[in-house]
């Protein structure tokens, strides 16, 4: 069972946990606490304010089912479009150069090109997948279904209402310092799962955490380590 510091919320390694005593130390403030009645739970608080229907979701419903949806595309993608037209443009002008005239026997001087070709092409589909895929979220009575479509994509999974025990949000800062936002959920075995990842606003990732949470019939609790920027007080 995962364990999180009660002071600043950091996840403590059993390295930190003296197995005799049930005493933890915190690695990030150096809090000093017992794990016997710990839960990965905090203590009640005042409610996250009811978030507005972010203006990229789409939402449906179908009998008792709820889908939302939302598009992929952000205004990234034209700087990687650009590029994709460059390398794409480079890798079949080399590739013609190579193979014109090589002799068939040659097979290994035709690795390095295919190679370099090869990335354009993965490059290329992650570029179309940002232009034409969606994320469809479907929250039923029973559980959670996430697919990706219409380019293959992986990542589509599902879950049951049985296995949920809590939903949130985390907050992660990238290599430049931009804040990403993520959909996670505490397990019926206490783990810890994302669900949804590298939403640009919290308001995103929190409008999913209350639309399943209220057809899950999931109370919503504060979890240690999600972003408390939501909470009143």
């Amino acid at each position: 069972m995962p364990y999180n510091c009660p002071n600043c919320g950091q996840a403590v390694v059993a390295a930190e946990i003296n197995t005799v005593t049930s005493i933890a130390t915190c690695p990030g403030c150096a809090q000093i606490f017992s794990i016997k009645s710990l839960s990965p739970f905090l203590a009640p608080c005042d409610l996250k304010p009811l978030a507005d229907k972010p203006g990229r979701f789409s939402v449906k419903r179908e009998c008792a089912d709820i889908v939302i949806s939302y598009r992929w595309f952000s205004f990234d993608l034209v700087f990687l479009f650009l590029f994709c037209l460059a390398w794409d443009g480079f890798a079949g002008f080399f590739c013609f150069t190579m193979f014109r005239g090589l002799p068939s026997g040659l097979w290994l001087i035709k690795i390095p090109p295919l190679l370099f070709a090869s990335v354009g092409a993965v490059t290329t589909y992650y570029l179309a997948a940002g232009f034409v895929n969606r994320t469809f979220v479907r929250i039923s009575p029973g559980g959670i279904v996430i697919r990706s479509g219409p380019l293959p994509w992986p990542g589509d999974r599902a879950f049951l209402k049985s296995d949920l025990k809590q939903l949130f949000c985390e907050e992660t800062r990238t290599k430049k310092g931009n804040r990403l936002y993520h959909l996670s959920a505490v397990m019926s075995d206490d783990s810890r799962v994302k669900l949804l990842s590298r939403f640009r606003s919290p308001d995103e990732a929190l409008f999913i955490e209350q639309q399943a949470e209220s057809a899950l019939g999931i109370k919503d609790q504060p979890v240690a380590g999600e972003t408390k920027q939501w909470y009143y007080g």
